[in-house]
């Protein structure tokens, strides 16, 4: 045995013992520079997607949140047999029920649901229609069957630009009935 150093063995003590090279396995750097910018690519296309579905499950949730309110109030006037009035929360301009409404049995508030700044103006189309008073037949007391037979509500984006998805139309009719009537409302 000699005591020249020999390569891939190492000399401890007068004792040769062979060592194994390890090889180091990673990404190169133009590798990864090339995956994060076709993730960064696939991220700017899918984003404007993603916020439109987004956007477009708010109104959905919400549609049938006050589609609920309403049938709500509808069961609670027949099951009470008592006058139930729905209202706005707030009465803003072009917005009557975009920050909520309440559910009222005379004076007492039975539910109350309230909305800040979700960009989604709900609002009666083709009339003023603030209030909502549900008799104990289930019916809507301010419709008439020939004179008003029923009152629309929009549910719609804030902004109408191409990136937002259309709004939806909610009609209520004499029967007290509330059905959404038009999944592409434009706004």
């Amino acid at each position: 045995m000699t005591n020249t150093p020999c390569i891939g063995k190492t000399l401890i003590s007068n004792k040769v013992i062979a060592t194994s090279m390890k090889t180091q396995r990673a990404f190169t750097l133009t590798e990864l520079m090339i995956t994060i910018a076709v993730a960064a690519i696939l991220m700017a296309i899918a984003l404007p997607n993603m916020r439109y579905t987004i956007f477009d499950n708010r109104i959905t949730s919400k549609t049938n949140e006050l589609i609920g309110a309403l049938n709500f109030a509808r069961t609670e006037a027949i099951t009470r047999r008592r006058l139930i009035q729905v209202q706005p929360v707030t009465v803003t301009s072009g917005n009557e029920w975009g920050a909520g409404w309440k559910i009222m049995d005379g004076a007492t508030l039975l539910r109350i649901t309230e909305y800040t700044n979700d960009s989604i103006v709900l609002k009666a189309v083709a009339n003023t229609q603030n209030n909502l008073t549900y008799t104990s037949k289930g019916q809507v007391q301010e419709l008439n069957p020939t004179l008003m037979p029923s009152i629309s509500l929009s549910v719609c984006p804030q902004y109408k630009t191409k990136d937002y998805p259309p709004g939806r139309l909610i009609e209520i009719g004499v029967t007290g009935r509330a059905t959404v009537i038009s999944n592409n409302y434009a706004c």
